[in-house]
C-alpha cells in the first residue's frame, strides 16, 4: 500500500499562479469565483466536505478572504491539533506548522502554575516564554 501524496488545500481558485505550491502535494481548490464571505456556515459546509479525506501531513495554502483561511485551519486546528501553513514569501512558498494542541497544553500548564495571578501576569511570563518561536527566522513583514 503506497503512502497518499498530501493535498495542498487551496481556499479559493483565484487569478494567483499556485503551481509553484505543487511540490507539497496536490492542489485542491476548496471554492471558485466569487464567495459571499458573510455566509460562514455555508462555506464551513462546503468546506467540511472538500476535507472530508484530509490528512495531519496535508497543507493549508494562505490566500483569499481571511475568513476562508480562518475556517479551513480552524478545521484542521480541530480534527489534528496542528495546521500546516504554506505562506508566499519572496516569490516561493514557505512552510510554518502551528502545533494548537501543544500551544493549548502548555498555557494550561501555565495557568496551573500561575492560578490566582493576574492575566497580566501571565500574558508578560508567555511571551518570555518565547510561545512564538517562529519569528526569529520568519521573513520581514516589511513591504
Amino acid at each position: 500500500m503506497s503512502e497518499r501524496t498530501p493535498i495542498v488545500f487551496v481556499t479559493n481558485l483565484g487569478a494567483h499562479n499556485y503551481q509553484s505550491a505543487k511540490e507539497y502535494g496536490e492542489l485542491r481548490f476548496l471554492t471558485r469565483g466569487k464567495i459571499k464571505r458573510y455566509s460562514t456556515n455555508t462555506i464551513y459546509r462546503d468546506f467540511i466536505d472538500g476535507m472530508s479525506d484530509a490528512e495531519p501531513g496535508d497543507y493549508l495554502l494562505v490566500s483569499s478572504l481571511s475568513i476562508l483561511n480562518s475556517i479551513a485551519a480552524a478545521i484542521l486546528a480541530r480534527r489534528f491539533g496542528v495546521v500546516n501553513f504554506l505562506l508566499f514569501s519572496d516569490g516561493e512558498y514557505i512552510l510554518r506548522s502551528v502545533n494548537v494542541d501543544a500551544l493549548l497544553d502548555e498555557i494550561a500548564e501555565l495557568d496551573n502554575t500561575y492560578e490566582g495571578d493576574s492575566d497580566e501576569n501571565l500574558r508578560t511570563d508567555r511571551e518570555e516564554r518565547g510561545l512564538r518561536r517562529d519569528e526569529a527566522d520568519a521573513p520581514s513583514d516589511e513591504g
